[in-house]
Order: structure tokens, then C-alpha cells, then sequence
């Protein structure tokens, strides 16, 4: 049978044919529990059996190829068509708000292109909502580090919190360690506001540049303060911060642990920062840590050895103590170097939709000005405190 006109079923199932007259002419061999020799005809029979059983072997391997590259082909061009056919649509909706703005006075709100309320229009007043999470993941270090977003929230909500778990050798019907404690701690929404005042005739002459910057500095503008507040936030009428959280120099639930170091050498630095990673490490065993450090405490770090015998610089290819490091201007209050090395994952950051815009024309229209309000919900908390240590010097 010519196996190149057969399917890969076909094939496979000739293959167990070939198989099966194999077991048939050794099972022949048995006669009450002892074993024949074989006949001239059954090796030469089994020989031939070999032969083809083998290049059926190939045939079906060569089957299996094509059907792995045929797959992959056809799934490369599904992927290709869906993002072609977004693409159409983003550039028709472009075209079509271009070919508009061409020909109407547009509001800044429909300039857009994002549905607006009909009560907003009613008033003559936009409203429109922007996605600032794309934004906050592309230049946030804490969410690099780990950190937990909940989107979408409706009203306040509790994030659940584990105790670290704990277990123990027992015997065949012993009992185990109870351990892994569950509560809660509530989010709720803070509100974040600012606004901004564009001319009139600024806004007409350039009025799809005008929505761009809008959009893009305001998204920017919240995703930093959400950003700065998950280390500085003070808890009053915002949400608290790292830094806002009780402190020790000697451990404790729910308290950071605290190490400051007074004009330390370059030794007594690096054994510092060493010991706020293991002070964190040794409360739950996870070595999904990080550090995150002012500007300030990063040049420091990076112009300073390990010790005067060593070759390595602190901080050296954005590591610290084989950990990842990063800079981050939020921590920073431009006098004192700080670091905070930690499990970031038990950093939770809640937002409550998108950022509401609002472009108002009517309020500063006496000066030829248009108001554009942001108003944004968001919260951040810790969920254990004490897997971080704040080392400053």
C-alpha cells in the first residue's frame, strides 16, 4: 500500500495491523508453556514486519510534522486577520472623527470620540471616562514589584489576607499544624481631583492635539499619585502609605521593620541593606523580593563597593544581594537615602473605574477659556506590613 496517498488515521491504523501479526506469530511459537523455534517463513515474515512497521513509524512522524505546521499557520493567520480587522476599525474611527472636525465646531468631549451621557450633553457639559491602567502598568515600579490591581470595584471591598501556613511532620493518624489565619482588610475609594483651563482659540486651532495631551498627561498625572501614595500616603483623606505605617527595629505583625544607618562605611551599608532583605525574608520564606530605592540611595549604591576587597559595586546590573532593584522618584524626599526591600505582592491597589474627564466651556467663558476637570476613585493598601524593611542613611 502506498502510505505517502494514507491519512494520519490511516496510517495509524495500519501501524497496529502490522503490530498485531506480530503478537500473532509469536503467540504461535507458545506450545503448553514452552517456546517453538521459529520456522524460515516466520522470521522471514517477522523480518518483513519490522521493515514495514518502520517506515510506517516514519510516515507517521512526517504526518504529525505537517499537522504541527499546518496549526501553527493557521492560528499565526487567525491572529493576523483579528489584529488587521482592529486596526481597520481604530484607523474608520479616526478617519471618520477627522473628516468631522473638518467640517463642525467640535466639543473636546466629542473630539474624543468616547460616548458621553446623555445628561452631560444635555447640560452642554462632557463627561468622558480614560483608562489610566494601561498607563499606571507601563511606568510603575511597585507594580513591577509585585503588586496586586483590583479594577472595577464597585463600593468598598474587603481583600482577603492569609497569615503565612505552617506544617509538621505527624504520625500515620496525627493531627497537623493549624496556622494560615484568614481576614480582611476594606479598600474604599479615595478621590483623586485636578483640572486644568485651555483657551478658546488655542483649542480651535489645535483641537485634536488638545484631547491627545488632555487624555494622555491626566492619566499620567493619576497613575503617578497612586503611584507616590502607595509610599507616602498619609491616611487622611487618602489612603496610607509604606512609610505611614507603624515602625520597629525588631520585627512585629503588622509593623515595618525599620533599620537606619548613621554615615555608615561601605561595609556597614551593605550589611544593612542585607540584613533589611533577610529581617523580611525570615516572617514568610518568599523570595519574590525587591527593592526600591530613591534616586538619591541609588547613585549612592551604585558608586559604592560590596566592601574595599571587593570588585562589586552595591548596587550592580539593578541588583542588590542577587534581589532586583529599582529606582523610583516617589520615595524620595530629596535630603535622605532610602530603601525598601519587600514582597510586593502584598501591596494591593484597588481602582474604582476609569477617570471621569470633564470638559466644561461655559464656567471661564467670560475669558474665552474651557475648565477640563479629572476626578479618578483609587486606593492602595499594605496587606502585611512586616514582610518590608525601610533602611535609610
Amino acid at each position: 500500500m502506498e502510505l505517502n496517498n494514507l491519512s494520519l488515521l490511516e496510517v495509524r491504523s495500519l501501524l497496529n495491523e502490522k503490530i498485531e501479526k506480530q503478537k500473532e506469530i509469536v503467540a504461535s511459537l507458545k506450545v503448553n508453556e514452552e517456546v517453538r523455534s521459529m520456522t524460515d517463513d516466520e522470521r522471514s515474515t517477522l523480518d518483513n514486519l519490522d521493515e514495514e512497521i518502520r517506515s510506517i513509524e516514519i510516515r507517521e512522524k512526517e504526518l504529525l510534522k505537517i499537522e504541527e505546521i499546518e496549526n501553527k499557520t493557521l492560528k499565526n493567520t487567525k491572529n493576523e486577520k483579528r489584529s488587521m480587522n482592529e486596526k481597520n476599525t481604530k484607523l474608520d474611527e479616526f478617519r471618520s472623527l477627522a473628516e468631522t472636525a473638518k467640517t463642525q465646531s467640535l466639543s473636546l468631549d466629542e473630539l474624543r470620540s468616547i460616548t458621553v451621557g446623555a445628561t452631560a450633553v444635555d447640560k452642554g457639559i462632557g463627561t468622558e471616562t480614560v483608562d489610566f491602567i494601561r498607563e499606571y502598568h507601563a511606568n510603575n515600579t511597585v507594580i513591577d514589584a509585585g503588586a496586586k490591581v483590583y479594577t472595577g470595584l464597585i463600593g468598598d471591598v474587603v481583600v482577603p489576607r492569609m497569615d503565612a501556613n505552617t506544617v509538621k511532620w505527624v504520625t500515620e493518624t496525627g493531627e497537623g499544624t493549624e496556622s494560615g489565619a484568614f481576614n480582611g482588610i476594606s479598600m474604599k475609594p479615595h478621590r483623586i481631583s485636578g483640572y486644568c483651563k485651555v483657551s478658546k482659540q488655542f483649542y480651535m486651532q489645535h483641537p485634536q492635539k488638545v484631547a491627545s495631551l488632555v487624555m494622555e498627561s491626566f492619566a499620567q498625572a493619576v497613575a503617578s499619585k497612586v503611584q507616590s501614595t502607595a509610599f507616602t500616603g498619609t491616611g487622611t483623606n487618602q489612603p496610607k502609605g509604606l512609610f505611614n505605617y507603624a515602625t520597629s527595629t525588631s520585627g512585629g505583625t503588622d509593623l515595618v521593620n525599620y533599620i537606619e544607618l548613621t554615615t555608615p562605611n561601605e561595609t556597614e551599608l551593605y550589611s544593612g541593606l542585607v540584613k533589611g532583605k533577610y529581617d523580611s525574608f525570615k516572617l514568610d520564606g518568599n523570595s519574590n523580593m525587591t527593592y526600591i530605592l530613591s534616586p538619591e540611595a541609588g547613585f549612592d549604591l551604585e558608586t559604592k563597593l560590596v566592601n574595599t576587597n571587593s570588585p562589586r559595586f552595591i548596587l550592580d546590573n539593578g541588583k542588590i544581594s542577587a534581589l532586583p532593584a529599582m529606582v523610583d522618584g516617589s520615595i524620595s524626599d530629596g535630603s535622605t537615602n532610602v530603601a525598601v526591600v519587600g514582597d510586593f505582592s502584598n501591596v494591593a491597589i484597588g481602582v474604582w473605574d476609569n477617570i471621569d474627564i470633564i470638559s466644561d466651556p461655559y464656567t471661564l467663558a467670560s475669558s474665552g477659556q474651557i475648565k477640563i476637570t479629572v476626578n479618578a476613585f483609587a486606593d492602595v493598601t499594605v496587606t502585611r506590613p512586616e514582610l518590608f524593611s525601610k533602611i535609610t542613611w
